[in-house]
């Protein structure tokens, strides 16, 4: 199992999948900073579509229809860094009204978190 050493059910160790995991994260941002973030063309060609196709009453293409697509847009977490040093405190709100949204800034000796959400008892 998972036991004492920080190992889990893989034999991993934690740290080791953690900085893997981080790794992977940087580059998809970078890339999506460089404006090769899937995501983002795929929201851009429905957006097209919306605009300049449906007005003429042709259908949804497929793709936006399938249910793996629909499922990837359901954010229950959305994250947003705000690294400016002329802002002192920072929110991100949710994109899934059953999701949480976390703003945080980095600082040398801070690191501050705002968690939203539009869920409410």
């Amino acid at each position: 199992g998972g036991g004492g050493g920080g190992d889990n059910d893989s034999g991993t160790p934690l740290l080791e999948l953690l900085r893997a995991a981080t790794n992977a994260h940087v580059a998809y941002m970078r890339a999506a900073k460089n404006g090769h973030g899937v995501d983002r063309h795929l929201f851009g060609l429905r957006n097209v579509y919306k605009q300049h196709v449906a007005p003429r009453g042709e259908p949804l293409p497929a793709l936006f229809a399938d249910r793996s697509y629909k499922q990837s847009g359901q954010w229950v977490l959305s994250t947003s860094h705000c690294g400016s040093l002329a802002i002192r405190h920072f929110a991100f709100g949710p994109v899934d009204v059953r999701g949480f949204g976390v703003g945080y800034m980095i600082r040398n000796d801070t690191i501050s978190l705002c968690v939203t959400a539009k869920y409410h008892a």
